[in-house]
């Protein structure tokens, strides 16, 4: 396995799958016409920010009194798939929910 640090690279792949997930449970929330439209938006922040800490090794976590410490990384290309990008940060999903809920189209 390969590992490159491209911070640059990273950051777009992890906007990329934040917006994704955000618009994927937007879509299915309205899809199910259970929620009010004023309410959806605060939803899929709300469900977004949840799963980002989780993602993003925020929550506390344990398995046999080992912390349990996600991190995340992204495969080069479908032929590469043993070449993974990463970034000295990490993946910090939680925080830029409400950054990228600005850009979505809640109509």
């Amino acid at each position: 396995m390969e590992i490159k640090k491209d911070n640059e690279l990273y950051e777009a792949m992890h906007e990329k799958v934040m917006r994704e997930l955000l618009q994927s449970i937007y879509s299915d929330i309205k899809k199910s016409e259970l929620i009010p439209e004023d309410e959806i938006e605060n939803l899929v922040e709300n469900i977004g920010f949840s799963i980002g800490v989780v993602i993003d090794g925020s929550a506390e976590m344990e398995v046999s009194g080992q912390k349990v410490l996600p991190y995340l990384a992204f495969s080069e290309s479908q032929e590469k798939r043993r070449n993974l990008i990463v970034s000295d940060t990490g993946s910090y999903f939680h925080e830029m929910v409400y950054g990228i809920t600005d850009d979505i189209d809640f109509e």
